[in-house]
């Protein structure tokens, strides 16, 4: 899995690159969002010759986490890495199979799929779980402070389960989101930067009571300490809508690991599929029991 969200650089590769984004199709660029402050990316030009770049004056605007994507856009991004990442690459079908697909019930992933939006499980076992202890953190992060699965989950005032003893970007720390791997000293057994804060991230489960709904983890950047002390291993994550684009609201690559590309995205490779392969633990989130 990437270590960190995706960036706004690697996004607005993928839009200079591809041609979904020359061409301005599927929404893969926010339009609707081009003046609002908290989005970085500006295009310029037409239908069929737009240019994407980064919005001047701002600091780090490139290894900040990109938001104002819709699940469908993460999915073409995804796609687009599946098949080289290049203008001749498919955006359509792939890791996920949307043809021209941009709401709706969300697409399953595809057998074979290469680069992909991590399951709700999947994203759950790179957060929290110590392979070398064989149990999972009640927080993504390795620290003394960090509560082992049986642990008290953390309350409001409590200054020994405060999210600072986990570093995570929220509200109190900042008023917008923060360079990915910002707190480079914290990261989630698996080797993971963020997954606490910054932007909530995606996965590719679709709730079963409404498949145009995804389950969204970990918080952000306008989540409130109460809020961000919540975003723990045994919380059920929010389920929203695959069309909305906010903000707070980004994610992060998973993939099979191949050598030759991983590097595309800073992959963890100890987090790929092999570190995926017989999980153990069954997590029961309304009723749905998910099998890890």
């Amino acid at each position: 899995m990437s270590k960190t969200e995706t960036t706004n650089a690697q996004y607005v590769s993928f839009l200079n690159n591809s041609v979904a984004g020359r061409d301005g199709l599927y929404g893969v660029y926010s339009a609707t969002n081009a003046n609002n402050a908290a989005y970085l990316i500006q295009r310029n030009g037409s239908p069929g010759s737009y240019t994407y770049q980064l919005k001047s004056g701002v600091a780090d605007a490139g290894s900040k986490p990109v938001n104002f994507v819709s699940w469908f856009s993460a999915a073409r991004f995804a796609n687009w890495l599946s098949n080289g990442a290049s203008l001749a690459s498919n955006t359509e079908t792939g890791s996920y199979t949307l043809n021209g697909q941009t709401s709706g019930a969300l697409v399953s992933r595809n057998s074979g799929a290469i680069y992909y939006l991590p399951s709700a499980d999947e994203w759950t076992k790179a957060a929290y779980y110590n392979a070398t202890a064989n149990n999972y953190y009640r927080f993504a992060s390795i620290s003394s402070t960090n509560a082992a699965l049986n642990g008290t989950l953390p309350t409001a005032g409590n200054s020994s389960t405060s999210p600072t003893a986990f570093a995570a970007t929220y509200n109190a720390v900042s008023s917008g989101v923060t360079p990915t791997g910002y707190f480079s000293t914290v990261t989630s057994p698996y080797g993971m930067f963020d997954m606490v804060g910054n932007v909530n991230e995606m996965t590719d489960t679709a709730n079963s009571a409404n498949t145009s709904q995804y389950a969204l983890f970990s918080g952000s950047y306008a989540s409130t300490e109460v809020q961000i002390a919540l975003f723990d291993s045994v919380t059920a994550p929010q389920f929203v809508s695959g069309t909305t684009e906010n903000a707070p609201r980004g994610f992060r690559i998973a993939a099979v690991p191949e050598p030759s590309s991983l590097a595309l995205l800073g992959m963890a490779g100890a987090v790929g599929l092999a570190g995926w392969s017989g999980w153990s633990r069954r997590r029961n989130w309304g009723g749905t029991m998910l099998a890890c």
